[in-house]
């Protein structure tokens, strides 16, 4: 694991959902593309995102080495939000020395007004407050889920109002700590917890595909035009929300963020809203809950994606938007349970984090919690159904726990080299590729494809491995015309 000192970069690629009143009725920024609308039509819906990458892409992702660094003199702007101060910077937008205000992408420069400038700061400030309301509302309650998980199966036989006066004493062993720091509990969330310090509505990084980043522990956030956009379309700021998460020490702090999949756990509030039909069943980050979708709730993805997309010319799909929406409706099916259960999966993880992170560790599975707590919570139907499942696991009983036995005693390696930068960027092109970076299988596969040894990975320079992604990243996505 890093020092808790050291930063960890985040990023989030595309999507997001759920209209809201923050983007209806309200004046759009100056840089919003033209025509652009908002839908909960699962194919419209879908259609209007891929034309909204293509419209913003160029101007406003830092899709090319060429892309100039910058160092921004932008608009600066303070504002609070639950008593917690913060500076929003505009770094596109500069006051110029004679008055006018210039903006600046990656296709040219324009001027713009005073007015349009303040509809920029009025929308931004507007979808801060509204990522914050909507992930305090989410997470108001982490304490008491946390305690509850803990109180419920700590063996101590207690109430959570009892366990709240225990964690509060003094480790007598060490009197420095009190039960509740020793065990890393969470405290009690307000929405101020969500505010950072500094938030930049500017360039992305250069990775494509990704439209936010932040840097745990930093109180630091960039938003980008292309994620307001899509956001807007979806009606709801998921992206500024997703960001927010990061930056809430509450949730996301070293050393523990190395124990488990930050970007995962932040995605989760905003992935599950029922007018999104777009990031549960293409996101790369949630890879798992179609997964388990599959496993608990007889949605195969696979198959579905096959059955949407009848085929793939040149990157111009065509798919048959009927079973696209009878799909759309069954993943929102899935979404209500998901809805159910992950309150529960949150609060075993905050109350028990030391014991996961351990357990994470060991699987050398960053994602194992959620995972195994469906298992505890659902019967698989993976095999025909839950009877039919049911009745193979019972004839395979001991093969299972064999089986499994093996791979726990087998379990063990290092997780992923936190020092490895190379190695790290690969893992985050492989999420842009769709290709989950957990998955061996997955990852072999593209090894073998562009004849790559992991132990020449290590051995490339930061110059070396950028050239080795794009070549990738034009066979895989350029050339072919197709969509992150």
């Amino acid at each position: 694991m890093r020092k808790p000192t050291r930063m960890l970069t985040t990023v989030v690629f595309l999507l997001f959902g759920t209209i809201s009143a923050f983007a209806q009725a309200r004046e759009v920024p100056h840089y919003f593309p033209s025509g652009v609308i908002q839908t909960t039509d699962p194919v419209k819906q879908w259609k209007e995102y891929m034309e909204i990458l293509a419209a913003t892409g160029k101007a406003y992702e830092a899709n090319s080495n060429f892309a100039a660094p910058l160092m921004p003199n932008g608009v600066r702007v303070e504002h609070e939000i639950d008593g917690k101060k913060f500076v929003l910077i505009l770094d596109r937008h500069a006051r110029l020395d004679d008055g006018r205000i210039r903006f600046t992408s990656y296709v040219g420069q324009e001027l713009i007004t005073e007015a349009q400038l303040q509809t920029v700061i009025k929308y931004t400030l507007k979808e801060i407050e509204t990522a914050v309301d909507l992930n305090y509302a989410f997470y108001q309650d982490l304490r008491k889920m946390a305690m509850e998980s803990l109180a419920g199966e700590s063996g101590l036989n207690t109430s959570v109002e009892e366990l709240e006066k225990v964690v509060k004493q003094k480790v007598p062993e060490n009197p420095k700590f009190t039960f509740e720091e020793l065990y890393w509990l969470p405290k009690k969330m307000e929405k101020k917890d969500f505010v950072p310090n500094e938030i930049h509505l500017g360039y992305g990084p250069y990775i494509p595909g990704a439209i936010g980043f932040a840097w745990l522990d930093s109180g630091l956030v960039y938003l980008t035009p292309i994620g307001q956009v899509a956001d807007y379309l979806m009606g709801k700021p998921a992206v500024t929300q997703h960001e927010l998460i990061h930056a809430n020490k509450n949730l996301q702090s070293m050393p523990f963020a190395e124990a488990f999949d930050v970007e995962f756990a932040a995605s989760i509030p905003e992935m599950l809203a029922p007018e999104d039909h777009v990031r549960l069943q293409f996101h790369g980050y949630v890879s798992d809950l179609r997964e388990m979708a599959w496993v608990f709730f007889g949605l195969d993805y696979k198959r579905i994606r096959k059955e949407i997309v009848q085929f793939d010319a040149a990157g111009n799909l065509m798919i048959d938007e009927v079973k696209f929406a009878h799909y759309a409706k069954l993943y929102d099916q899935v979404k209500a349970e998901y809805m159910k259960f992950f309150p529960k999966a949150i609060g075993e993880f905050y109350g028990k984090i030391m014991f996961w992170s351990a357990m994470h560790d060991k699987l050398v599975d960053k994602r194992a919690i959620w995972r195994i707590m469906m298992r505890k919570y659902y019967e698989p139907t993976i095999l025909g159904g839950r009877e039919e499942t049911a009745k193979w696991l019972r004839a395979n009983e001991q093969n299972v726990k064999d089986d499994s036995q093996k791979a726990w005693d087998a379990s063990g390696g290092a997780l992923d080299n936190s020092d490895d930068e190379h190695m790290q960027e690969l893992t985050r092109f492989a999420r842009v590729l769709g290709i989950d970076p957990n998955d061996k299988a997955q990852v072999d596969k593209l090894l073998r494809e562009f004849k790559i040894k992991p132990e020449d990975l290590r051995q490339m320079d930061g110059d070396q491995v950028m050239k080795l992604v794009r070549e990738i990243l034009d066979k895989k996505l350029y050339s072919k015309g197709g969509a992150r």
